[in-house]
């Protein structure tokens, strides 16, 4: 795919993104490239390039990411099902996605311009949540999860697998990720760690009433269902930027999406060194 639209998505309120993106804008014009910045973002780094953010997210070529995570998982959201390959350039705490340094951004780019760039994909979950007659759909990245409030006493979800029952579960709340949200939310909860291209879902319960209920890795793909039974101060969250209160009745399907998400690697390490470097795995 020729490239000739650049997007650049900037992590807000951070100075040397702001920075970072002057520079990047000039790099992808002296390659003969057009930069296309969304508005809000532009205006606040007094950048020249700003056009409205649907335009940059449904025009752009390659999208190049100057953030954390955080900032990776809304660019994902708002490019919806396209295929546009994402370039994620850590600027963030973590970033265990973005993993491009600053130092390497021209490298990966002038090998993704020529074709060399490793391009992997990423599964996405599509859920679909059930409340008062209304679907409301979403695809995440990462994870759903349903918790409860601060104050609230542990709740009852009913969950199936293909329509077949798996059990109800009594705990703090339910962790559905991707192999990509493996290593989020899923992590400190206990759930294990799922290689990037595992074909693979995880259920994680958070702090469960009883030790027996494990979490356990499903094929990617099958059709996840939760139902709230009963009412209580219960949240379903979406990658964790979204998210509604439930109901008693209230349910979520959730199954693996269609379109995947185009992610340029670092050209000098491997997943591996990545947890490693930034999960401190198996360090003693």
């Amino acid at each position: 795919m020729a490239i000739r639209k650049v997007g650049i998505y900037i992590k807000r309120n951070k100075p040397e993104a702001g920075a970072l993106a002057r520079q990047l804008l000039t790099s992808v014009r002296r390659r003969g490239l057009e930069a296309l910045v969304p508005e809000p973002e532009a205006a606040m780094y007094r950048l020249d390039s700003g056009r409205p953010t649907e335009e940059v997210f449904a025009e752009s070529d390659l999208l190049v990411v100057l953030g954390g995570d955080g900032t990776l998982l809304a660019a994902a959201r708002l490019l919806g099902g396209r295929q546009t390959p994402i370039l994620g350039v850590n600027l963030g705490a973590m970033g265990f996605m973005t993993e491009i340094r600053q130092e390497e951004l021209d490298e990966a780019l002038d090998l993704t311009l020529l074709g060399k760039a490793r391009i992997v994909e990423r599964m996405r979950l599509a859920a679909d949540f059930h409340s008062g007659g209304e679907v409301i759909p979403y695809v995440v990245l990462n994870d759903v999860v349903v918790t409860k409030s601060a104050l609230a006493r542990i709740f009852d979800l009913r969950i199936t697998v293909d329509d077949k029952y798996m059990n109800t579960l009594r705990a703090d709340g339910l962790i559905v990720a991707t192999p990509t949200g493996s290593t989020a939310y899923n992590l400190s909860a206990g759930g294990p760690i799922m290689h990037p291209q595992t074909k693979g879902l995880v259920i994680t319960p958070i702090c469960p009433h009883m030790m027996t209920n494990r979490p356990i890795v499903v094929p990617s793909t099958v059709k996840i269902e939760f139902e709230l039974l009963e009412d209580a101060p219960v949240y379903v969250t979406f990658d964790g930027q979204e998210g509604h209160e439930m109901h008693e009745g209230d349910r979520i399907v959730a199954a693996a999406c269609d379109k995947p998400v185009l992610m340029i690697k670092s050209p000098s390490r491997t997943y591996f060194e990545v947890l490693r470097q930034k999960l401190h795995y198996g360090a003693r």
